[in-house]
């Protein structure tokens, strides 16, 4: 998180490098996306930013970005409007988000340049997002400005879930979703894999 936090800081661009291990973030504070607590920020001022780990997976060989928040739920990481994270070689899990964005929601930029999330061989796992209106239990782009999404080299996105909570409620993109309820942008998927959503 500390690394995060500096990178924000910095507007050149910047990498994370992870050992091998599980990074559990614990810090509660769900819906403020802020860089102190709850989940990862990525922050546009900070420029271009890269989390390059070991490999994906959740085995021992792996690098592990966990959301492991006692007591209450928030998805792991939010790319601000305007930002721009590669994530390489890693794995992000364990999110739990209301409306959208179980792992990760990617901010459409209104004013300027899209959010780009780049997955290199990279791979997001094990989220969910459970409301009466649930949009991307994986990833989710959109929100009211440009965005630009790419899932490539090898990545995974699986074993996601969009869970809706009542009758006449909807649950939209178990692994991606996105555009709505505003924004425009892309999804490209290259030589990966997005499956049992």
């Amino acid at each position: 998180r500390e690394a995060v936090i500096q990178a924000n800081g910095t507007p050149e661009a910047d990498t994370v490098v992870l050992a091998a291990g599980t990074y559990a973030l614990t810090r509660s504070s769900p819906g403020a996306d802020l860089d102190t607590d709850g989940d990862l920020e990525v922050a546009a001022a900070g420029g271009p930013l890269t989390i390059l780990g070991t490999g994906p997976g959740l085995g021992a060989g792996s690098s592990v970005i966990q959301a492991a928040f006692a007591g209450t739920t928030d998805r792991v990481l939010t790319v601000a409007p305007g930002g721009n994270l590669t994530l390489s070689r890693v794995t992000l899990t364990g999110g739990q988000a209301a409306f959208a964005g179980g792992g990760i929601l990617v901010a459409g930029n209104p004013d300027g340049a899209a959010t780009r999330l780049t997955l290199d061989n990279a791979q997001v796992s094990g989220n969910t997002v459970t409301s009466n209106a649930a949009l991307g239990g994986g990833i989710f782009a959109g929100g009211g400005g440009l965005y630009a999404v790419s899932v490539t080299n090898g990545s995974r996105v699986d074993g996601n879930t969009a869970r809706s909570t009542g009758q006449g409620g909807f649950a939209w993109g178990g692994g991606i979703y996105g555009g709505a309820p505003t924004g425009t942008g892309s999804i490209a998927v290259t030589d990966s894999t997005v499956s049992n959503n």
